[in-house]
């Protein structure tokens, strides 16, 4: 993904111990798999419909602006620590933490204020302070590199211990690829198209051992657009159809005409499923769209046979070295607009209690600014839940600065 739409990013310097631990987080497993593997062992079907939605942003997002102190004296610490970069407190919109251990107030960046009002109503929730690791670690711990995550600040390792929930190494499968594996060993509907979408590629998240990602776009699956045509349709299928001894290109065929047949199957049921959204209920934007089909797809969802699915969007351009509050706002707003929107539609078509969003980004900036931007970091608050937490209030400690 890094700070464009792809997934990948040329490693950079390591960028000096400086303000890197001052936003340390603790998260040793992004994800168990405990009552998947215990319905597993009980050979259990599941039942109902549940739907996860991981919105990336790509480049490593300034969560200290994201969601910055409110209260008088800790946004007086958190100026004095960002006086080019930080947002003034009038500015802020402020939520309530209902919780002893947090801060007395935090708010969110004024491009997400109306996300307040979804946070006040039990629909959305902040994930504080996490990030990769290995197991707890200490300064002296981290200035000896002992145990720490593989490649700490670099936008592809970083990336690839989100989705791979391994901080250590960088794993061959993606949690959400393990995790639709143990499902389709528990399910027995037999859904005829991948439990799991990406609108960006085929990323790691979405890798299992046998399985990945089912790529889409804002205009359904396009694997092969000229296959609309009779004559190329009737050559492609000759081809694929042909009988070689080569294992390789047995095994190259039968992937290909997978991927071609999940690819009609999912334009036909997108085109027999109703869109129960009007042309304005998302904004015309790059993430706006790409919601937009993901809540298509799960409006039809009895079209595809599903019971479980997950996705993942992704928005560029979070890599504030420079420039960091002019840069983060519209991006911040595309966000915001985007998720209400979801948030909307999926009340709409009455999924709204089965389906959760939430934000990750490579890794949390330092919280010194270093002029008008901010530098890689490790953890921070990257992760905004949007969906039925009910949990107002922070999940986890929001350190003061």
């Amino acid at each position: 993904m890094s700070d464009s739409k792809s997934f990948s990013k040329n490693r950079r310097h390591f960028l000096g111990d400086c303000g890197k631990m001052a936003s340390l987080a603790l998260l040793p497993s992004l994800v168990t798999f405990k009552n998947l593997n215990a319905a597993v062992a009980n050979n259990s079907n599941i039942d109902g419909y549940k739907a996860l939605v991981c919105v990336f942003l790509a480049g490593g997002n300034d969560s200290f602006n994201m969601i910055a102190p409110y209260s008088t004296a800790n946004h007086r610490n958190y100026m004095q620590a960002r006086p080019v970069v930080g947002i003034t407190q009038d500015a802020l919109t402020p939520i309530p933490t209902n919780n002893s251990n947090s801060l007395s107030h935090v708010g969110f960046h004024p491009s997400m204020g109306p996300m307040g009002g979804l946070y006040r109503s039990g629909d959305a929730a902040i994930i504080a302070n996490i990030g990769t690791l290995v197991r707890p670690t200490t300064i002296n711990a981290y200035r000896s590199k002992n145990s720490l995550p593989t490649g700490l600040f670099s936008h592809r390792e970083q990336q690839l211990s989100w989705q791979t929930s391994v901080a250590d190494n960088t794993a061959a499968t993606g949690w959400i690829g393990r995790m639709s594996e143990l499902h389709n060993d528990v399910d027995t509907t037999g859904a005829e198209t991948s439990l799991m979408f990406s609108l960006g590629g085929s990323p790691r998240i979405m890798k299992g051992r046998n399985s990945s990602g089912f790529a889409i776009s804002v205009d359904g699956a396009n694997a092969l657009d000229l296959y609309n045509d009779t004559s190329v349709r009737d050559a492609y299928n000759a081809t694929l159809n042909e009988r070689y001894t080569s294992l390789l290109k047995q095994q190259y065929t039968h992937d290909y005409k997978s991927i071609i047949d999940k690819a009609e199957f999912y334009n036909n049921a997108m085109a027999t499923s109703n869109d129960p959204f009007g042309p304005s209920s998302f904004p015309n934007t790059d993430l706006g769209n790409q919601l937009r089909q993901v809540a298509l797809t799960i409006a039809a969802k009895d079209s595809l046979n599903a019971k479980r699915q997950s996705f993942i969007v992704s928005q560029g351009g979070y890599d504030f070295h420079n420039n960091l509050t002019a840069r983060q706002a519209p991006l911040l707003t595309e966000l915001n607009d985007a998720l209400m929107a979801f948030n909307n539609a999926m009340k709409a078509i009455g999924m709204h209690d089965s389906v959760v969003s939430y934000t990750a980004s490579d890794f949390g900036r330092t919280v010194l600014g270093n002029g008008t931007g901010s530098d890689h970091a490790w953890g921070g608050i990257p992760s905004l839940w949007v969906g039925p937490s009910r949990a107002q209030r922070p999940m986890a400690r929001i350190h003061s600065t």
